[in-house]
């Protein structure tokens, strides 16, 4: 159909249907941006916790080496116990 030979209804539903295009367009753009954001967010949490698991567990071998160590040199295991806040079972295990 030409341009001219469009009537006012014709050009007022083109115009809702551009309009509707458009604020679909919007609407998409928007959903990927706060989508990447809340992506984002939800990676920097899965982060956290797995680098605060990850320091957890290397605080603990460490624990573990140092009481291995204190056995070695023959430290008492009551002075172990104290000095890394595990009890005398726990030292007897390792």
């Amino acid at each position: 159909m030409i341009l001219t030979e469009w009537n006012t209804e014709d050009a007022i539903a083109f115009a809702r249907k551009e309009e509707r295009e458009e604020a679909l367009l919007e609407g998409h753009e928007q959903g990927r941006v706060v989508g990447r954001e809340e992506g984002r967010e939800e990676g920097r949490e899965e982060g956290r916790i797995d680098g605060l698991e990850e320091g957890r567990e290397k605080a603990f071998r460490e624990k573990l080496q140092t009481v291995a160590n204190f056995k070695k040199l023959g430290v008492s295991i009551e002075i172990i116990a104290q000095a890394t806040n595990l009890s005398v079972d726990e030292i007897n295990k390792i």
